[in-house]
């Protein structure tokens, strides 16, 4: 628990400890990815309007008695 502790107030001052596997930073990690992630973020937000208001209005604009129940 007390390490746990240690690492919580750690963390909470912005010192996220090191990567075992990397050796580094785990903030800079972060910060290196951070970039990417948010332009992956926007254009999969874009992607997603972009086909989910056509389909709604021609899913509204159709009549079917099998679909609507």
């Amino acid at each position: 628990m007390a390490r746990y502790w240690d690492w919580l107030t750690a963390f909470l001052t912005g010192d996220m400890g090191t990567s075992y596997s990397y050796h580094m930073p785990v903030a800079d990690m972060l910060s290196d990815k951070l970039p990417i992630t948010f332009l992956l973020t926007i254009l999969s937000f874009l992607f997603t309007v972009v086909l989910s208001i056509p389909l709604g209005i021609l899913a509204g604009s159709i009549r079917s008695k099998v679909l609507d129940g």
